[in-house]
């Protein structure tokens, strides 16, 4: 038997995945070594902090309009593993894996995996979410391969 999502459940998941994103790097500003990375993930999780908002914003709409189909079977089972696959889950999750890296070179490595994570879980989510989301989920996509370029760039520095 499949796995059913709706659109609203995804953007749930959604909701988590930008919270866990929000405490991995404020946990990282608070103990990475360099000031450049520091004031990197300063950004960055005011960024996912936005992406929360954002995100609790489409739940709220989707609260006021007629619930949609589940999606079942292969896609459903789909997400579910993007989402147990993930680098992290939680916010618990998050701040350990910052403070089990062995340094920065690590801890931005995690960084870019969850942010590949994100955009691969929101790719998804376009096809299960109302049309008038899409444009704003795809704009969310657009800064998360941002936040790549910006992690990528501090990494050759480190």
């Amino acid at each position: 038997m499949g796995i059913g999502l709706s659109a609203s459940e995804v953007v749930k998941v959604a909701i988590r995945v930008e919270k866990a994103g929000r405490a991995y790097y404020t946990e990282m500003a608070s103990s990475a070594g360099e000031e450049k990375v520091r004031g990197l993930c300063r950004f960055l999780a005011e960024q996912e902090g936005q992406h929360v908002l954002t995100f609790e914003t489409i739940q709220q709409d989707l609260k006021d309009r007629p619930a949609r189909e589940q999606y079942e079977g292969e896609f459903g089972e789909y997400v579910k593993a993007l989402i147990d696959a993930r680098i992290f889950s939680d916010e618990s999750s998050a701040i350990k894996k910052v403070k089990d890296a062995a340094d920065s070179i690590e801890a931005v490595d995690n960084a870019i995996a969850f942010e590949k994570d994100t955009i691969l879980l929101m790719n998804e989510m376009r096809g299960v979410m109302p049309p008038d989301d899409v444009g704003t989920i795809e704009k969310l996509i657009g800064e998360e391969k941002k936040h790549i370029r910006l992690l990528a760039e501090v990494k050759s520095d480190l």
